[in-house]
């Protein structure tokens, strides 16, 4: 008899503290279909089995309790085997459990039940583990430190003012009905739901000022040892090291020379600037979708030697890549596949012969989030904290690529940050008191109240704080003193070695550069 498990990623990630995908990081939009949920056929216990075996049940509590360890060491926070069988062991010591109801518990949404015994320090002292790690609530309530990852769901928050008295909240602008947006009325085609839904009309709010997270929100996990044995093993593969091949090149059928050349001329001009990262393989996708299975298989092999992951592979980023050319898509999305045996990286495109010399400047973009991730040896940084602020990543790439653009005669890289200046400014003005350091602590929370006002800050806002930080150091202390030293520094520590000043002065000096005049701000960049 089978019993079907259906849990989905997302709900495993917060239960088990950990996020187990296939999926790359997606740089810049991609058309990547949601995820499906994990099916697992998980064996019930046979109780008629039982009588036939007698009295004598080790050999069936072995199996449950081989079981158990593997269902943690697929769904756990990343320990070892012998430190996975101790708290297997520990666990039913603690808990007095069967191994198939604790089991249930994990996969059946109770794992609430096991947070008492899990948060014991016997976890730390008899398994090298941290047993809360494995909880529901990811966190431990005898540390009063506030080191631990806990991503908050802002998603139901309905910030909509409900009073006068409310400190943060928006409210429709007037005419916010001119534009689809607002209450739904009588008249109206949409639901009220309907146009809070269009990612169009936060522009069309009122907003009270935004009130920033206490720092004491900010948890996060700490390094185990497997995470740290893995990043070891990048850093011995060289995946933090320039090499001496440049990137590869896949174009589907149906594209011609000049949309290779497109895509090379951006890559090669970052190459140029950066070093080669990688290996890395690009794929050129068109407008024909018959076109597009031999670069999904291409792809997912070079993306992927799991037999599972190569499985799964096709029916979901091969998805995208297919959705790329049945829409005519001009997006892109890259992969760091850290775990595979010999990590590689890759970069996909679509259509880039529609973007003309703006395919290129996007294509050197993407290839600063190769080098990027180059320096990230931590597959999970988010979780342990030492991940870059968004607006870094987004923003740095954004700023060499229009930067190495003008040297090309490309794109006028003046222009560009002029308009990113005044998105910057438009942006302080509709939602007051929002800074970059808001979206670092938390762009759930920022996206949850003002919808793609998250992406105004960490592209615009980003790039001129980039311009800032490059205006007190340099363009090479930027990119060849801050991002090699993150491994061994962590960020904080690479950010004051690079730039001279903390984290937490940065903030606070660069609100007061946004407080000056344009043509001030204007005049710290450099020339290209």
């Amino acid at each position: 008899m089978v019993k079907r498990v259906v849990t989905s990623i997302v709900t495993l990630a917060v239960l088990m503290g950990v996020l187990v995908a296939c999926g790359g990081t997606t740089v810049v939009v991609a058309p990547t279909p949601e995820l499906e949920p994990i099916v697992e056929e998980i064996p019930e216990e046979d109780h008629a089995d039982d009588e036939e075996e007698g009295n004598d049940g080790h050999a069936h509590d072995d199996a449950e309790r081989q079981f158990l360890i593997n269902t943690l060491l697929d769904l756990g926070p990343g320990d070892s085997p012998e430190v996975v069988e101790c708290v297997v062991d520990l666990i039913v010591d603690l808990s007095g459990f069967g191994y198939i109801e604790i089991e249930q518990m994990f996969l059946g949404l109770v794992a609430s039940e096991l947070d008492p015994y899990l948060e014991s320090e016997r976890f730390r002292q008899e398994c090298d583990a941290v047993g809360y790690s494995y909880s529901s609530r990811g966190d431990s309530v005898e540390d009063s430190h506030g080191d631990y990852h806990e991503r908050l769901d802002y998603s139901d928050v309905d910030w909509e003012c409900e009073s006068s008295e409310q400190e943060m909240c928006w409210e429709w602008t007037s005419n916010a009905s001119q534009y689809g947006c607002g209450p739904a009325t009588e008249t109206s085609s949409d639901s009220t739901q309907e146009r809070l839904a269009d990612e169009f009309c936060w522009v069309h709010k009122i907003y009270r000022p935004y009130v920033s997270l206490d720092s004491s929100e900010q948890r996060f996990r700490p390094l185990n040892r497997e995470t740290r044995e893995s990043a070891q093993r990048l850093a011995d593969l060289g995946w933090n090291k320039p090499l001496d091949t440049p990137a590869t090149y896949f174009l589907t059928s149906d594209l011609s020379s000049d949309s290779l050349e497109v895509v090379k001329r951006g890559i090669q001009a970052a190459e140029e600037y950066l070093g080669s990262y990688g290996p890395m393989r690009v794929y050129i996708i068109g407008s024909d979708t018959s076109a597009t299975d031999e670069a999904i298989e291409d792809y997912c092999s070079w993306a992927y030697d799991r037999a599972d992951l190569l499985e799964r592979c096709p029916n979901d980023q091969g998805v995208g890549i297919y959705e790329m050319a049945y829409y005519g898509g001009s997006n892109a999305f890259a992969q760091h596949s850290r775990r595979r045996s010999s990590p590689t990286q890759s970069f996909v495109i679509g259509n880039p012969g529609n973007m003309g010399d703006y395919g290129s400047k996007i294509s050197a973009h993407e290839y600063v989030h190769i080098f990027q991730n180059a320096h990230n040896l931590y597959a999970e940084a988010d979780v342990f904290g030492l991940e870059s602020p968004i607006w870094m990543e987004e923003g740095a790439a954004e700023f060499l690529a229009l930067y190495l653009a003008d040297q090309k005669g490309w794109i006028s890289f003046e222009q560009e940050m002029a308009f990113a200046l005044e998105q910057t400014q438009d942006l302080r003005d509709l939602v007051p008191d929002l800074t970059i350091r808001d979206l670092a602590d938390s762009r759930d929370r920022v996206g949850s109240y003002c919808g793609l006002c998250f992406g105004v800050m960490q592209y615009a806002t980003g790039q001129w704080a980039t311009a800032w930080l490059v205006n007190q150091s340099s363009l090479d202390d930027f990119f060849f003193t801050f991002y090699p030293n993150v491994y061994e520094l962590g960020v904080d520590g690479a950010f004051e070695k690079a730039f001279g000043l903390t984290m937490e002065e940065f903030y606070v000096e660069f609100e007061e550069f946004l407080e000056l005049p344009a043509d001030q701000q204007m005049a710290i960049l450099p020339n290209p």
